[in-house]
């Protein structure tokens, strides 16, 4: 096929990436072609690792090799977290090949998956989110660089470009609407990744967690200061980003109450492909009442610790306590101590308020 065949197909399929689910096998392919290449990836990437991952002619085994080992070693990730949208990476231009190939990276993947050159299309989805389009060769070609520069190229890229933004122009205009519901019951939306990054969070979403006390948007990832808390709040979100199921999950915030968020996988249309994305419906509660079953559940309380925060509540004194459960006043002061820590209480007046609170 000729130049022009190859741009005009290579066009007109990129111009289907703001379908809600785009022809991934003939993006690449057409892209691949074009370039030149031997295959191609389209992936979607924080700095810390893949978010999604679509390829063509590339063998499966370097996919997992690569999301399960490689990212972290991979040369061109931090480049590409910083570089200006629209750039081009090639691996031949990026390390000096004398020192590529002593690199773990080159030797134990590339090489091993055919591919001693990279060229990739970086970009920009928004502050944290980054995407590219990567085209591996088994053999380098050194004028790689003068090619990526050409017009027909250029025209691809800008194409590319078109495709993803109204994509994006169509996502926020769907979250919204959205949010435009959920703020009229005093709810707010944010779309994130299944590691917790906050790929779109609504100005209402980002109030709640202004005025947080133990929740925080960190280092543009949703984060809880109790490492038991945050492990639990990314294995919701990784359970509910595959699942497809409804997952809630209620996190306490100190003494300022609760949030409660209704986790679901995002909808095809505001993911690009197989993106580990959840839309997420999030209510901050400041003194609601809470059923006793989710009090004792928001603060992980043991059956006895549980027991004994029942009878604090009742006016009962530790000595009482004691005497009623059969055990020793020291065994009941160490779950006392256990649950002040567990719900930040300050003293054990604030630990019966914030039982009564929930």
């Amino acid at each position: 096929m000729t130049a022009r065949v190859l741009l005009d197909r290579a066009v007109l399929a990129v111009g289907h990436l703001a379908d809600p689910e785009p022809p991934w096998a003939e993006i690449l392919e057409s892209g691949r072609q074009l370039v030149g290449a031997d295959s191609a990836t389209f992936m979607t990437f924080d700095g810390k690792g893949a978010l999604t991952l679509h390829q063509d002619h590339l063998d499966r085994s370097a996919e997992r090799d690569y999301v399960e080992h490689f990212h972290v070693l991979d040369v061109g990730l931090k480049t590409a977290m910083t570089c200006p949208s629209g750039t081009w990476i090639n691996t031949h231009d990026l390390v000096p090949p004398s020192v590529m190939e002593k690199t773990k990276y080159y030797a134990d993947f590339m090489c091993r998956h055919r591919m001693r050159q990279i060229v990739c299309y970086i970009v920009k989805i928004d502050p944290v989110h980054r995407a590219c389009f990567s085209f591996q060769r088994e053999n380098i070609d050194p004028q790689a660089r003068d090619q990526l520069e050409s017009p027909v190229i250029a025209e691809f890229t800008r194409a590319v470009e078109t495709g993803l933004a109204t994509r994006r122009e169509l996502t926020l205009h769907r979250l919204a609407a959205t949010e435009e519901v959920l703020c009229f019951y005093g709810e707010a939306a944010c779309l994130i990744s299944g590691d917790g990054l906050i790929c779109h969070a609504s100005p209402r979403a980002l109030a709640m967690f202004d005025g947080a006390s133990t929740v925080r948007i960190r280092g543009g990832r949703i984060w809880h200061r109790k490492e038991r808390v945050n492990d639990a709040l990314y294995a919701a979100l990784r359970q509910a980003s595959t699942s497809g199921r409804l997952i809630t999950v209620i996190i306490p915030d100190g003494l300022n109450g609760t949030f409660t968020l209704n986790l679901k996988r995002a909808d095809a249309s505001m993911r690009l492909g197989n993106e580990a994305l959840v839309m997420a419906r999030i209510k901050r509660s400041g003194g609601e009442t809470v059923s006793h079953d989710v009090m004792h559940a928001i603060f992980d309380l043991s059956p006895a610790e549980g027991c004994i925060l029942d009878h604090l509540v009742a006016g009962s004194d530790a000595g009482e306590i004691a005497l009623m459960a059969g055990v020793s006043l020291n065994t009941v002061r160490k779950h006392i101590v256990l649950l002040m820590e567990k719900t930040g209480a300050k003293r054990q007046s604030d630990l019966v308020r914030i039982a009564l609170q929930h």
